[in-house]
C-alpha cells in the first residue's frame, strides 16, 4: 500500500503569539483580543477540532491547531465532558497540538478561498484553497496542505496541485473527497491516494443553458470551516452542492432541490420540490431497513424555510412531506436562525439548534405527532453575528450512544476568552407522582377488563383522578389501551358507561412506525403498570408509557409518547393528528377484541370513539399535510381493515385535503412450506409400517419424536417474526388492504383521488400507483386493466413535475415534442433526465478531459441552432397543444440480485393477466425507453451472433466428415445463456411451461449432441442433423418477434395452435382408435390380399404357342402389420392416400370400405370443419386485439435481454432503468382522459353516498325492530293487580 510522503517539519507543543509564551488552553479555544481565526471544523463524529488562527499583533504569525472538543457544563462549571466513540467521557486536560503555517498561506490575495477539513478520526488535516480563474497573481500557491496528527505533534505531509475544496468523509478509511469547479475526485486517501474515481460536476448543470443553484448567503456567511474573502459563482456552485458532502450526499437547490448519492455511483436519490427551502439535515436508518435492496442509509431530509419559518421534512425516496413542524406558539422570533438539526433515538424526534440574537436555543420535536417536547436556552455572552464572524462554530445536538441522552454544544464568549459549553437536553423531564386510586394492583388485567369494567371500577384497570382546567377527569389505563374521561354528574349508579359522560382521548398500543416495521393489525400492549411516568408541567400535557409486544417478540420495549388533549383544544375545534390517529388505532382494537361480555360498554366505547374521530376530522382544514405524511398512511391503512374504518376513509375523502400514499420496496423473502399435521401424521404412519415390515421396532426413536414435538408446541419462546411482520406491514398500504377486503368502489375513489392530488403533490405521489398495479396483477384482479389504464396522460404541475426549467424548455424545444404523431400510446415517445452520472479514472478524466469539454460546447452549438431553426419552422399551436405527462417506475425497475427486478418477474412469470397483456396501457413505454436506451444495440449483437452460429454449424453439418475427425482438438464449448436463465427465473414451473425456453433449449442441446455424433461416429447423424437445421430455423424466426409485424403473425400461429390443441388431441385419439381398429381387422391377411392379380391370354406372333398368364402386385404388401406403419397409413387416409385399403383382394372388402367411410365422415367432415372454424375465429380475435398482442413477446425480449446479456452494474444503472419516464401527449387526450376520471369520481361518490343511506336506513329499521321486540318482552312480564 501506498502513503503519502511527509516532510520533515513537525509542530510543537507551544507557540508564540506575539505578546507571550503560553500553553493552549484545552477548553478555552482562544483569546478574542490577540488572535484571529480564519478557519474552524469539527469533526464528523464531533470528537476533535481543527483551527487555523492569526495573531492580531503579528499578520505573519499564523498557525493550525488540532484539539480535542472539550466542553464545560453550562450550568456547572466543574463538569467537564469530551466525546470519544460517540459516547460521553470525562475530559482530560489533553495539550492541544500546534504546527506554524505562516510561510504556507501567507501572500495570499484576495481571490483565494481557504477550506479546512479534519477526518473522523482526528488523525488528518486537510488546508485546501480555490482560485478564481478570472485572477492571475500567485497561481502557484494554489496547493492543498495535508498533515497528519501524531500523538504529541502534528507533520505535515506531501501537498497535492489541486484548486477546489478538500474534505474528509464521515468513514473509517478517511477518505478525501477533492472538489473544484468542474469536477469530484473520491479517492481513498492513505492507501490509493492516485486511483481517483472522478465525476464531471457540468453535468450536474441541467440544459442546453447552464444556471446557477439556489444558495443561502446565510450558509455561505456562517460556515466556520470556510474563510471567503471575495465571491463568485464558482464558489457559491461549489460551496453549495457541496454542504452535505461529508455525508456522501451532493446538493443541487435549483427550482427543485435534487440529492445526489456518492456512496457506490453518482446516483440522483431523490428531487424535492422545496422551493425558497434548504436542506438543513438527513436521518439514518437502522441496519436492517437499510440493507433492503441496499436502499440508502438517509431516508428523511429536514428544511428549513427562512420566510415561513417551517421546519418541513421530506421522504428521501419519494421526495414527498412526511412531517410539517409548524410554529403554532411563537418559539422561532423573528430573528431566530436555525443553525443545526438532527434526527435522533430511531428518526422519532428531531433536535434544532439555533441562534438568537446573543441566546442559544435548543428544541426537541416529537415527529409522530408534530409536538415540541423540549425547549432551552442560555446566554451566549455575546451576539450570534460577532460570534459567527468570531469563527465560533454553530451550535450542534448529538445523541449519546450509551444512554440515548441528547447533549447540545455551543460557544460562548467568557470575557476575552472563546470557551465550548455543553447542556444536557433532558427530554424525559423529572417524574411527577400522581396519586392513585388503587395503587395496590401490579398485575395487568385481562384483554376485556378495560371493556367490561365500568367507570368507577378500579378493581382491575389503574384508574387516576385529575384536575383538568376546572373539571375532574379520570384516566384509565388497561392492558391496550389508555383513555381519558370526563365523567358525567348525571352518570348510572353502577358506573358503567353513560350517554353524558364525554370521552376525551383514547388509544391503543401500537408497534412503533407501524406500517413499516410492524403490522398495524397487531396491538400491543403496556409492559406494566409501573412503566407509566407523568412528566413534569401539565400533567395531561405529556405522559410516557413502555409496551411491548403481545407476543414474545426478540425486540425491545418502545417509549410511547402520549399528548392528552384539553378541552380548551376540543373547544376551538383544532385539528389535533395524534388525537385522531390515536382514536384511530382505538377504533381498530374495538372492532377487533373478543372475549368480552359488557356489550352496552362496548356499544358506547365503539359510538363515542367514532364520535371523537368525527370531531377530529371536522377540524381539519384544506391545507393539512396529515394525510401526505407516513402517520396518515398508517391510519388509512388500517381503517381499510374493517368496516366501520371504511365508512370514515369516505368520510375522509370528502374533505378537500390533499391525499397521498406511501409505497415501499416489496420484499420477496424465501419460506419454506410448512407440512400440514395430517401429513406429518401419515409420515409416521408409513415409516411404523416400514419398519414393522422390515422386522425393526424403533420405539425410542417414536418417543423422542413425540417428545421434541410436544417441548416445541408447549415451549414458552417463539421464534423471532419481526422479520415476517416487517414483510407483511412493508406490503400493504391503505389500497391493497381495500382490494383484500373487496371494497372495490371506495379502491377505485381513492385510486382517483390520489391520482388526481398527485398533480399537485408531484411524482412522488405516483409510485405507489405503479406498485399497486403490481399488486393487482399478481392476485390476478379484474381491477388491473381499468388501474392501469387511468395511469396514462398523468400531467403534473411543471414545478411538480421533476424537471427542471432548463430541462423542460429544452424537451418544448426537442424535435419530438414538434413532429412526433402521439395519437396514441404506440407512439408516445420516452425521455428520462440524467440519473445517473458516468465516472472516470483520473487518468481516463486528464485524458478525455479536453475532449469532453469539446463534445459538450459542439453538442450546445448544435443544439441551439437546431432548437432554433425547430422554432422558426413549427408553429405555434404545435407546441401549446403538446403537455408533458410523466409515469413512474420507482420500485418497477428495482433490481433484487439475481432475481431480477419487479419487471422481469413480471414478463416472465408469464401470467394470464399480465401488465404487457393489456391493451394500450403506458406500461409500454418503459419497453420503448429499455429498446432505445440499450436493448436494441445488444438484440442486433444477438442476433449477429446467432446467425455466424447458425452459418457455421449448417456449413459445419454438410461437410462434418471431411471437418471432423476423431482424436482432434474440435469441441464444442458454448456456455449457452440459456442455463443462466432457467437459474434467475422467478418461477421454475413457468420457465418450463414456455414453449420459447424449450426451443431455446432445443437449439443448444441438439447441436452439441451432433458435434458428438461427429466426432464419436454415432449412428442416425443424417436424421438427428435434419432435425437440429429445423430447429435452429425456428429459433431464428423466434429471434424475430421483437419486431412488430413478425410478432403479430407470429401471435396469430400461437393463438391457433392454442385454440385447437384440445381438438386436435381429441382428433389424435380418434385416429389411433381407427388404427387399432384397423389393425384388429387386417393384421392376419397376408401380402397377396393387398395386391392386385391380374390374368389374360398371350400368343407369339413368331410361333404358334399360346396361353394364360398372371400378373401379381408385389409392389404392395400388408400395411397393418406394425402399430407405426398401420397410424402412417391412417393418418394418410386424410389427405386422400387410400392405395393401402384400395387395391387388391382389400377393395373389395364391405367391412373395410364401411370403415373407410366412417372414417371420412368423422375425421376429414367433422374435425376438420371444426379446425377451421376455431381458426378463423382465433385470427379475428388476435386481430382485433392489434398491438396487445405483440406487446407481450416484445416485453419477453427486452426482459431477456436484461437479465441474462447485461452485467449487474447495468442492471441497477439509472440510465437504464429511470425513476420517472416522460413523454408528450396532446392537451385534448389529456382532457378527454381526466373528464372520464372526474365522471367516474362522481359516480363512484353517488354509489357509496347511496350505499351509506340505505345502511343507515336498515339501522334504523334494525333499532325500531329491536325497540318493538323490547317493549313486547316489557308488556308481558308486567303483571297487573285487581283494582
Amino acid at each position: 500500500m501506498s502513503r503519502l510522503e511527509h516532510t520533515d517539519e513537525e509542530s510543537t507543543l507551544y507557540y508564540d503569539s506575539g505578546v507571550t509564551h503560553r500553553s493552549l488552553s484545552a477548553i478555552n479555544n482562544r483569546n478574542t483580543e490577540t488572535e484571529k481565526a480564519l478557519l474552524l471544523d469539527i469533526s464528523s463524529n464531533k470528537e476533535w477540532m481543527a483551527s487555523v488562527t492569526r495573531n492580531v499583533h503579528n499578520a505573519n504569525s499564523t498557525y493550525l491547531t488540532v484539539r480535542r472538543l472539550i466542553a464545560v457544563n453550562a450550568d456547572n462549571r466543574d463538569n467537564k465532558i469530551t466525546i470519544e466513540d460517540g459516547k460521553q467521557a470525562t475530559a482530560t486536560e489533553d495539550v492541544p497540538l500546534s504546527f506554524d503555517i505562516s510561510r504556507l498561506i501567507n501572500g495570499m490575495d484576495q481571490n483565494h478561498c481557504k477550506f479546512l477539513s479534519i477526518s473522523r478520526d482526528g488523525k488528518y488535516i486537510a488546508l485546501s484553497f480555490y482560485y478564481s480563474p478570472g485572477a492571475i497573481k500567485n497561481r502557484e500557491n494554489i496547493e492543498c496542505f495535508l498533515f497528519e496528527v501524531l500523538p504529541k505533534s502534528v507533520r505535515r505531509l506531501e501537498s497535492l496541485s489541486f484548486n477546489g475544496r478538500a474534505v474528509f468523509l464521515n468513514d473509517e478509511k478517511d477518505s478525501l473527497l477533492l472538489v473544484d469547479a468542474e469536477s469530484i475526485r473520491y479517492s481513498d486517501f492513505l492507501n490509493h491516494p492516485y486511483k481517483n474515481t472522478v465525476f464531471d460536476l457540468n453535468i450536474f448543470v441541467p440544459g442546453v443553458e447552464p444556471i446557477l443553484p439556489t444558495h443561502h448567503d446565510s450558509y455561505i456567511k456562517n460556515s466556520s470551516w470556510l474563510n471567503l474573502q471575495k465571491e463568485n459563482d464558482d464558489i457559491k456552485k461549489l460551496i453549495t452542492f457541496t454542504k452535505h458532502i461529508r455525508q456522501n450526499i451532493l446538493i443541487m437547490p435549483y427550482d427543485a432541490i435534487r440529492i445526489w448519492s456518492l456512496s457506490e455511483k453518482c446516483i440522483l436519490q431523490s428531487s424535492i420540490n422545496a422551493e425558497g427551502q434548504h436542506i438543513m439535515a438527513f436521518s439514518k436508518s437502522d441496519n436492517d431497513a437499510a440493507a433492503d435492496y441496499k436502499i440508502e442509509n438517509n431516508t428523511l431530509a429536514a428544511t428549513y424555510s427562512e420566510s415561513d419559518q417551517v421546519v418541513n421534512v421530506y421522504n428521501v425516496k419519494n421526495g414527498l412531506i412526511v412531517y410539517s413542524l409548524k410554529v403554532q406558539r411563537g418559539n422561532f422570533g423573528g430573528t431566530f436562525r436555525i443553525s443545526h438539526m438532527y434526527f435522533c433515538l430511531d428518526n422519532r424526534y428531531l433536535a434544532i439548534s439555533g441562534m438568537e440574537g446573543n441566546t442559544v436555543i435548543f428544541e426537541v420535536w416529537y415527529l409522530y405527532s408534530e409536538k415540541s417536547i423540549y425547549n432551552a436556552s442560555r446566554d451566549m455572552g455575546e451576539t450570534s453575528d460577532n460570534l459567527i464572524q468570531s469563527k465560533a462554530f454553530e451550535p450542534f445536538i448529538i445523541q449519546n450512544r450509551n444512554n440515548d441522552n441528547l447533549t447540545g454544544f455551543y460557544m460562548s464568549k467568557n470575557g476575552d476568552q472563546l470557551e465550548t459549553n455543553f447542556l444536557d437536553l433532558h427530554i424525559v423531564p423529572g417524574i411527577v407522582s400522581i396519586a392513585c386510586l388503587n395503587d395496590d394492583i401490579t398485575q395487568l388485567c385481562d384483554e376485556y377488563n378495560e371493556i367490561d369494567d365500568n367507570l368507577m371500577n378500579f378493581q382491575n384497570l389503574k384508574c387516576f383522578y385529575v384536575y383538568m382546567e376546572g373539571e375532574n377527569c379520570i384516566i384509565r389505563f388497561g392492558k391496550h389501551t389508555i383513555q381519558f374521561w370526563k365523567v358525567s354528574s348525571e352518570g348510572k349508579s353502577d358506573g358503567s358507561i353513560h350517554q353524558n359522560d364525554e370521552l376525551r382521548y383514547i388509544r391503543a398500543y401500537k408497534g412503533p412506525d407501524y406500517g413499516l416495521k410492524y403490522s398495524f393489525r397487531e396491538t400491543w400492549r403496556i409492559r406494566d403498570y409501573n412503566s407509566i411516568e407523568f412528566t413534569e408541567g401539565n400533567v395531561t400535557s405529556r405522559l410516557l408509557v413502555y409496551i411491548t409486544p403481545d407476543k414474545l417478540y426478540n425486540c425491545k420495549d418502545h417509549r410511547e409518547e402520549i399528548f392528552l388533549v384539553s378541552n380548551e383544544a376540543n373547544s376551538r375545534g383544532i385539528f389535533d393528528s395524534h388525537k385522531f390517529e390515536s382514536a384511530c388505532q382505538a377504533l381498530h382494537y374495538l372492532y377487533n377484541a373478543k372475549g368480552y361480555k359488557n356489550k352496552e360498554n362496548m356499544a358506547q366505547l365503539r359510538s363515542k370513539t367514532q364520535e371523537l374521530i368525527i370531531s377530529s376530522l371536522n377540524g381539519i382544514g384544506p391545507k393539512s399535510t396529515y394525510f401526505t405524511n407516513i402517520a396518515g398512511n398508517r391510519t388509512l391503512a388500517m381503517l381499510a381493515s374493517f368496516g366501520e374504518g371504511r365508512k370514515i376513509i369516505a368520510k375522509i375523502m370528502a374533505k378537500p385535503f390533499l391525499i397521498s400514499i406511501y409505497s415501499y420496496p416489496k420484499l420477496s423473502p424465501e419460506t419454506k412450506m410448512t407440512k400440514p399435521k395430517e401429513v406429518d401424521e401419515a409420515i409416521r404412519n408409513w415409516r411404523g409400517r416400514w419398519k414393522k415390515l422390515i422386522g425393526k421396532q424403533d420405539n425410542e426413536t417414536s418417543s423422542q419424536e413425540d417428545t421434541s414435538e410436544t417441548s416445541l408446541v408447549n415451549s414458552n419462546c417463539e421464534p423471532n417474526p419481526t422479520n415476517n411482520t416487517a414483510i407483511a406491514a412493508r406490503n400493504e398500504n391503505v389500497l391493497t388492504v381495500l382490494v383484500e377486503n373487496s371494497s372495490y368502489k371506495l379502491f377505485k375513489l381513492l385510486f382517483n383521488r390520489v391520482l388526481s392530488d398527485s398533480k399537485t403533490l408531484g411524482t412522488g405521489s405516483l409510485s405507489v400507483l405503479t406498485d399497486v398495479a403490481l399488486f393487482l396483477q399478481e392476485i390476478d384482479s379484474e381491477l388491473l386493466l381499468p388501474s392501469i389504464k387511468k395511469l396514462s396522460y398523468i400531467r403534473i404541475s411543471e414545478d411538480k413535475g421533476g424537471l427542471l426549467a432548463p430541462e423542460l424548455k429544452a424537451y418544448k424545444s426537442s424535435y419530438g415534442f414538434h413532429h412526433k404523431n402521439v395519437a396514441d400510446i404506440a407512439n408516445l415517445e420516452p425521455y428520462a433526465i440524467t440519473e445517473e452520472l458516468q465516472s472516470y479514472t483520473y487518468v481516463g478524466w486528464i485524458l478525455l478531459r479536453p475532449s469532453i469539454e469539446a463534445f459538450r460546447d459542439a453538442k450546445r452549438i448544435i443544439n441551439y441552432f437546431t432548437l432554433t431553426k425547430l422554432r422558426e419552422i413549427s408553429k405555434e399551436e404545435s407546441t401549446k397543444t403538446l403537455k408533458v405527462c410523466v409515469i413512474s417506475f420507482q420500485y418497477f425497475s428495482l433490481h433484487n440480485g439475481y432475481k431480477g427486478s419487479p419487471f422481469i418477474r413480471t414478463v416472465l412469470n408469464r401470467r394470464g393477466n399480465s401488465i404487457f397483456k393489456q391493451k394500450d396501457t403506458v406500461f409500454e413505454i418503459s419497453l420503448e425507453y429499455k429498446w432505445k436506451e440499450f436493448v436494441r444495440t445488444r438484440f442486433i449483437l444477438i442476433c449477429f451472433i446467432h446467425a455466424l452460429y447458425y452459418i457455421s454449424y449448417s456449413t459445419g453439418v454438410l461437410f462434418s466428415r471431411s471437418l471432423y475427425v476423431k482424436g482432434t482438438e474440435n469441441e464444442f464449448d458454448m456456455k449457452h445463456p440459456e442455463i443462466r436463465q432457467f437459474i434467475k427465473t422467478p418461477n421454475m414451473m413457468h420457465y418450463i411451461l414456455s414453449g420459447y425456453n424449450w426451443v431455446d433449449f432445443a437449439a443448444f442441446a441438439f447441436p452439441a449432441y451432433t458435434v458428438l455424433q461427429s466426432l464419436l461416429g454415432l449412428e442416425h447423424f443424417g436424421e438427428v442433423c435434419s432435425v437440429t437445421n429445423l430447429i435452429l430455423w425456428t429459433h431464428g424466426v423466434l429471434r424475430l418477434r421483437v419486431i412488430s409485424h413478425f410478432g403479430f403473425a407470429l401471435e396469430i400461429i400461437i393463438q391457433l395452435f392454442k385454440r385447437v390443441f384440445v381438438t386436435l388431441c381429441i382428433m389424435f385419439l380418434a385416429i389411433v382408435a381407427f388404427t387399432i381398429s384397423f389393425i384388429i381387422l387386417l393384421s392376419s391377411k397376408s401380402d397377396k390380399f393387398f395386391q392386385d392379380n391380374s390374368s389374360g391370354n398371350f400368343t407369339s406372333t413368331t410361333s404358334s404357342t399360346e396361353g394364360t398368364v398372371d400378373i401379381l402386385n408385389v409392389s404392395s404388401s400388408n400395411g397393418f402389420a406394425s402399430l407405426f406403419k398401420a397410424f402412417s397409413n391412417v393418418w394418410l387416409f386424410i389427405y386422400g392416400v387410400w392405395d393401402p385399403v384400395t387395391q387388391g383382394d382389400a377393395g373389395d372388402s364391405k367391412m373395410i370400405m364401411a370403415m373407410c367411410i366412417f372414417f371420412t365422415f368423422t375425421i376429414v367432415l367433422v374435425f376438420f370443419n371444426v379446425i377451421i372454424a376455431l381458426m378463423a375465429s382465433a385470427v379475428e380475435e388476435v386481430r382485433k386485439r392489434g398491438r396487445k398482442a405483440w406487446v407481450d413477446h416484445f416485453a419477453f425480449v427486452v426482459s431477456e435481454i436484461e437479465l441474462l446479456w447485461c452485467f449487474e452494474y447495468e442492471n441497477k444503472s439509472r440510465r437504464n432503468n429511470p425513476l420517472f419516464i416522460y413523454y408528450v401527449a396532446k392537451e385534448e387526450t389529456i382532457r378527454k382522459h381526466e373528464k372520464e376520471l372526474e365522471k367516474e369520481t362522481e359516480e363512484l361518490k353517488n354509489e357509496i353516498k347511496k350505499l351509506e343511506n340505505e345502511t343507515k336506513e336498515l339501522e334504523n329499521e334494525t333499532k325500531e325492530l329491536e325497540t318493538k321486540e323490547l317493549e313486547k318482552e316489557t308488556n308481558g312480564l308486567c303483571i297487573k293487580f285487581p283494582e
